[in-house]
């Protein structure tokens, strides 16, 4: 089901402005058949009260940046009412 940003983003998108049209993608989540491994994995290393980074490392394409927004809007919408 989308969310209400995404069908914001894609109503705005039918303008056919290319700016519309770029922010409707970036609020597309498409994931790779190994996302909700990789995704369990980065979840499990994240340690409440550390302060500790994570770092993604790995060659253009692999999908380092799906993974960081997807796990930031987990954690935005997680502590929603904290923010």
């Amino acid at each position: 089901m989308p969310t209400r940003t995404q069908i914001e983003a894609r109503d705005q998108a039918a303008t056919d402005s290319p700016e519309d049209e770029s922010r409707y993608v970036m609020t597309l989540f498409l994931p790779h058949r190994h996302f909700e491994a990789v995704e369990a994995q980065v979840r499990a290393r994240m340690v409440v009260g550390t302060g500790l980074p994570i770092i993604f490392i790995g060659p253009s394409g692999v999908g380092k940046k799906t993974v960081a927004r997807y796990r930031s809007l987990k954690l935005l919408s997680s502590y929603a009412v904290q923010i």
